[in-house]
């Protein structure tokens, strides 16, 4: 089994949103949640629109190569009632593949680790929480990558 971090991310649904997010992640096939973040509130970022979010991490173990992985959450972000729409837009939930262990891909619909992972403090601080030594650019961990983070938007941990 290999280990990969989802990030977590709602703006409509809160913390509801995050906690089914979390339930349809148990029930994944080939797939075991190992550890999950506490619960953090943040601003919108990058021209977000809409209210602050609800973010989260879960770190998992998995039998799914990230291309079904990520076929996998997309369809769990469906069941949830996401609707693809702008980018930045409000959003029921989101659900990202942050990191897979071992994994650098640049596929058009799939990027390892994730493209804008170390520039948002929303999405290291719990992958942090969940898999600190987790090497997301080479050399660097998440650990590290959150200490070097320039974005200093406020982030408040709820839980």
């Amino acid at each position: 089994m290999s280990r990969a971090a989802l990030g977590l991310g709602s703006n409509l649904d809160g913390a509801h949103a995050i906690t089914r997010a979390v339930q349809g992640c148990r029930a994944l096939p080939q797939t075991q949640l190992v550890r999950r973040s506490p619960l953090y509130l943040s601003g919108p970022w990058g021209g977000a629109m809409g209210g602050r979010f609800h973010n989260a991490a879960l770190l998992i173990e998995t039998d799914l190569a990230p291309w079904r992985l990520l076929a996998e959450v997309l369809a769990l972000e469906r069941r949830q009632g996401r609707r693809r729409g702008p980018r930045y837009a409000p959003r029921c939930i989101d659900i990202d593949l942050l990191w897979y262990q071992g994994a650098r891909l640049s596929l058009p619909a799939l990027e390892l680790p994730h493209p804008r992972l170390l520039h948002r403090r929303f999405a290291l601080t719990p992958l942090v929480d969940v898999a600190p030594d987790a090497v997301v650019a080479p050399g660097l961990s998440a650990r590290a990558a959150l200490q070097r983070c320039e974005d200093r938007s406020p982030l408040w941990r709820l839980s």
